[in-house]
């Protein structure tokens, strides 16, 4: 009975190897496929390089510590462009529409207006607000534009339906009324 209690524990042991081989396999699959060299002198330290170039927004490692394969190293993000998050009142959409040109004017420069483009507007009224989301893109300015800031947007639009007269078009009618004595 002894020996068939270590038989099943060898068993159950080359089989956790067997696990473990494969997971190790993987892991290896995963640094080459993402460019790192795998060696048997390897420290198990690696330097892994942004696929992109920007503004690091958050780190959620730092050199030296253990990560995870799902892990998000960092938020990078390019702010040469950056959107405004507007509300559109449902009774002024009737007067937008996605491609004009818009002016934004952030609370911290109250004097800088940004040049953009709705980009833009929602699919969905908000119940309580009675808004409709919109996005506008504007170039960042001497990137004074921050994430977080708050402001307004002024669109553009022709409120009114109607066709334009020359002024030279137009003639003077005087009526005279003939006044009884």
């Amino acid at each position: 009975k002894m020996n068939l209690a270590a038989k099943q524990e060898l068993i159950d042991a080359e089989a956790s190897l067997k696990v473990f081989e494969s997971e190790k396999n993987s892991a290896e699959e995963n640094l080459r496929a993402n460019g790192l060299n795998i060696d048997n002198s390897s420290t198990g330290q690696y330097t892994v390089y942004a696929p992109r170039s920007g503004l690091a927004l958050t780190r959620n490692a730092i050199p030296g510590s253990i990560i995870t394969g799902n892990q998000i190293l960092t938020t990078i993000a390019n702010l040469s462009n950056l959107w405004f998050q507007a509300k559109i009142y449902e009774n002024d959409l009737k007067f937008l529409s996605e491609g004009l040109s818009a002016d934004v004017i952030l609370n911290a420069y109250p004097d800088l207006v940004f040049r953009g483009k709705l980009e833009h507007i929602g699919e969905k009224v908000d119940l309580e607000s009675r808004t409709v989301h919109a996005r506008i893109v504007f170039k960042n300015q001497n990137k004074k534009g921050k994430i977080g800031l708050f402001g307004k947007a002024i669109l553009k639009v022709n409120e009114r339906m109607g066709i334009e007269i020359p002024e030279v078009a137009i003639q003077s009618l005087m009526l005279i009324r003939k006044a009884r004595l």
